[in-house]
């Protein structure tokens, strides 16, 4: 029983992980895409 919440619990942080990695590949775009619109803007 220890062993499955082991791995319950191992799953849960691999899945809070992989939504942290989301939401950083998602801000990193946008801030990719403000970086290119501002060096647009000042040429």
């Amino acid at each position: 029983m220890a062993a499955l919440q082991a791995v319950g619990g191992f799953l849960g942080l691999l899945g809070l992980g992989l939504m942290v990695f989301k939401i950083w590949l998602f801000v990193d775009a946008v801030v990719r895409r403000a970086d290119a619109f501002v060096a647009a803007g000042k040429q």
